[in-house]
């Protein structure tokens, strides 16, 4: 799922590619998962995978942080910014068309 999310790939079409992933794994429910018509699940994939990817942005460049200053070099720039463009909605938009 992350690489299409990446690529930008709108959200009726990670909602149709997460039911079938549902609809694989539901065993013995009555009523089997479906592709909703306004990508419930795409969104809530989405509105749940941006803060986790902020933090881990931020644990990945405190990790590299502390090892430039171990070795007495200057973190490159990017490292400061990167949980916070996550947090801007930097990532790769998709849209629900």
């Amino acid at each position: 799922m992350l690489k299409p999310w990446f690529a930008g790939q709108p959200l009726l079409q990670l909602e149709a590619r997460l039911a079938g992933f549902i609809t694989a794994y539901e065993i013995g429910v009555k009523q089997p998962s479906r592709a909703d018509a306004k990508a419930k699940h795409a969104r809530r994939f989405a509105l749940r995978l941006a803060p986790d990817l902020g933090f881990l942005c931020g644990i990945l460049a405190q990790v590299a942080a502390k090892r430039e200053a171990n070795e007495g070099k200057e973190p490159p720039p990017m490292l400061q910014f990167l949980p916070q463009l996550v947090d801007a909605d930097m990532l790769p938009r998709t849209t629900s068309h």
